[in-house]
């Protein structure tokens, strides 16, 4: 009668990937863009000359020194720039199938 653990979470997980999946007309899916490129400049610079604390280094105690490259709006620049490689949301508009 009742569904063990185990069998729940793999119907939550395959529904999840069902209604959560991009939605197409093809036969066939899609392959994914394996061409794409790194945030540009306008996110992260990374100079020719150390940066950071004194001493930061990767085989030192303070392991990332690239934590100084970013400036405030980093992160926004990057969600900007990786917008056109995400999938579309999902639509509450149209059925599952169609």
């Amino acid at each position: 009668m009742f569904l063990s653990v185990r069998a729940l979470r793999f119907t939550n997980r395959s529904l999840a990937v069902r209604l959560f999946s991009q939605q197409t007309n093809q036969s066939e899916p899609s392959k994914p863009n394996m061409n794409v490129a790194g945030l540009s400049e306008n996110c992260v610079a990374v100079p020719a000359q150390p940066v950071g604390a004194v001493g930061a280094a990767k085989d030192k105690e303070y392991k990332n020194p690239e934590y100084f490259c970013y400036h405030v709006d980093s992160f926004a620049e990057a969600e900007v720039e990786l917008a056109k490689f995400r999938l579309p949301p999902p639509s509450n508009k149209r059925k599952f199938g169609q």
